[in-house]
């Protein structure tokens, strides 16, 4: 799921702030709430 944009689930796409690892879908879908 890469668009290349600023992801909800604070993808490595995002622009802003520090590089962060590919956290899990399930953390991510967590997260979206």
């Amino acid at each position: 799921m890469r668009t290349g944009d600023l992801t909800d689930d604070g993808s490595e796409d995002v622009p802003t702030g520090p590089r962060q690892p590919r956290p899990d879908p399930a953390a991510g879908a967590l997260r979206a709430g």
